[in-house]
């Protein structure tokens, strides 16, 4: 064989090799997201009796959760407005598995169900209270205490979780020093007052490269306002993100 040749059969063998790995790379790549997915997916039925929040939502909150976990971020989580405890409760779980023992998943609600809508909540708001037969009406989205409670210790995560039983402009004020820095908010409060409420009391306590989630954007006109009025206020630039249409959230810069 002559040097040409043999030249040629080792870059033949090198780019086989680069290849064999790359395919290597790319199924257990794969392999992995598959893998993910199934615990993700097993997670969220954990909680699904829990929580009306739709699957790519929440799986996204699981990206989300283990992106803050990854990148050390420091803080609690805090969801406002949490119905029956489910997306704090996956929040929660997820921590647990990540072998997380230092963050606390803060719950707070008025546990009364929602205050009346306002007119720059919508028409489609203002309708939506009226309907009071409707499945999507969850009696005005009212979950007792006791009974996240009792669900909250049902899955184990008494240790974890803690809640804040009230409404926003009075709990909130009065809880912020106890929560401390946040690296993690989940704004679930669908109506104007309630997001500006929390996103103007608790913002300033969201960690540089910590994220704010806000279930409501795609759904109710008061909450994309009031996301939108208040950044606009605060001269904020930060670009807000979707999964899907479904759900919106940005990170603090």
């Amino acid at each position: 064989m002559n040097n040409y040749s043999s030249s040629a059969v080792v870059k033949t063998g090198r780019k086989i090799g680069r290849a064999t790995r790359d395919a290597l790379r790319v199924a257990q790549s794969k392999a992995r997201q598959r893998s993910e997915w199934r615990h993700d997916t097993e997670l969220i039925a954990e909680v699904r009796p829990y929580t009306m929040v739709l699957e790519p939502a929440l799986l996204n909150l699981l990206d989300l959760v283990r992106s803050v976990q990854e990148a050390g971020i420091a803080g609690d989580f805090v969801e406002c407005g949490v119905w029956r405890g489910g997306s704090a409760f996956l929040m929660a779980k997820q921590l647990q598995q990540l072998g997380e023992h230092n963050r606390t998943v803060w719950l707070c609600d008025s546990f009364e169900g929602l205050p009346p809508p306002q007119q720059v909540d919508g028409p489609a708001a203002l309708a939506w209270a009226e309907q009071k037969d409707s499945p999507g009406y969850f009696e005005n989205c009212r979950a007792s205490v006791d009974d996240v409670q009792e669900s909250m210790e049902r899955l184990g995560l008494s240790s974890r979780v803690k809640l804040v039983q009230g409404w926003f402009n009075e709990t909130l004020p009065a809880y912020r020093e106890r929560i401390g820095p946040i690296a993690l908010l989940r704004i679930d409060c669908d109506w104007y007052d309630s997001v500006w409420c929390c996103l103007d009391e608790l913002y300033d306590q969201v960690a540089s490269g910590g994220v704010i989630i806000l279930d409501d954007y795609y759904t109710w006109d008061g909450c994309t306002l009031a996301t939108h009025e208040f950044l606009s206020k605060r001269r904020l630039s930060h670009r807000i993100l979707s999964v899907n249409s479904v759900v919106a959230y940005f990170f603090k810069q």
